[in-house]
């Protein structure tokens, strides 16, 4: 099984959303990846696991 990076949370507008990344932070701008209703994070395991192994900053 895939494991995900660690849930982080933002606050903003009175709500609390959770999210995950992958991948070093650097000057470039992340890959934003996200999900349409049913769907959660999750879907995104393996999409999170190959850009950030790439080396490319994910966020879902």
């Amino acid at each position: 099984m895939i494991e995900m990076p660690p849930l982080q949370f933002a606050h903003t507008n009175g709500i609390r959303m959770g999210y995950y990344e992958a991948g070093p932070k650097t000057d470039k701008p992340p890959v934003i990846l996200c999900h349409g209703w049913p769907e959660i994070a999750f879907s995104w395991r393996h999409q999170i696991k190959a850009l950030g192994e790439a080396g490319i900053r994910v966020i879902a």
